[in-house]
């Protein structure tokens, strides 16, 4: 009787060792992506939030009144006009810090004055453990942006 040769289904196991290196290269290049794609939409948000401290700080100077930015459960409220910004999901404003001295009895606001200066203080965003800091400097109302990770 000849030498017969079984035939098994399945796999061997240097083909599952090179499966599994592949699909840690394609891990190791795709995670940090995905990493930098939040970092990405956390950076637009506080851009965006920059961009309307910028708007209220030139609608005061332009109309001669005071602006004021008011954080809510969701986002924030731009006043006098009533705007209203909701943040995306994931992403919160964690500290709202003006110099409560300027505004008496109207914590957690930033506000701006006709002559274009501020209360000043620092708004943190905030998803997952990245966070940016926009600061609003009090004496001219300059908005600045700062990662922290």
């Amino acid at each position: 009787m000849g030498a017969r040769w079984l035939h098994v289904a399945g796999f061997t196991l240097l083909e599952m060792l090179v499966v599994l290196a592949i699909l840690g290269m394609l891990a190791a290049v795709a995670l940090p992506k995905l990493q930098r794609s939040d970092g990405a939409r956390l950076r637009a948000v506080a851009q965006s939030l920059a961009a309307d401290l910028r708007l209220l700080r030139d609608d005061a100077i332009r109309r001669g009144i005071r602006t004021v930015l008011v954080p809510t459960t969701a986002g924030y409220t731009l006043e006098p006009s009533g705007r209203t910004r909701t943040l995306p999901a994931g992403i919160g404003l964690t500290n709202v810090s003006p110099l409560p001295q300027l505004l008496p009895d109207t914590r957690d606001l930033i506000g701006f004055f006709p002559d274009g200066s501020s209360t000043g203080g620092v708004i943190a965003l905030r998803q997952g453990r990245a966070d940016i800091r926009v600061t609003v400097r009090g004496f001219d109302g300059g908005v600045k942006l700062r990662d922290r990770r």
